[in-house]
């Protein structure tokens, strides 16, 4: 969440690439926990919780990886 949100391209680097990620995977974690939380129907609420709780262990290990390689180098 400190990460500065940055766009990617042609010439985007590695460490761009994974910010830009992370911060997509925080906005699908984010948008499915809304979900979860607008539906009525207990089913459809697992669903949605399952959903932002795989978003999270992708964003997780995207944020390891940074640590691991980007955050390692500088």
């Amino acid at each position: 969440e400190f990460l500065e949100r940055r766009s990617i391209g042609p010439k985007a680097s590695f460490q761009d690439v994974l910010i830009f990620a992370i911060k997509r995977e925080h906005a699908s974690f984010s948008a499915y926990q809304a979900l979860a939380e607008a539906a009525n129907d207990d089913p459809v609420r697992k669903l949605f919780r399952r959903l932002a709780q795989e978003e999270r262990t992708h964003r997780n290990r995207l944020e390891t990886l940074y640590d691991e390689v980007v955050f390692v180098e500088n």
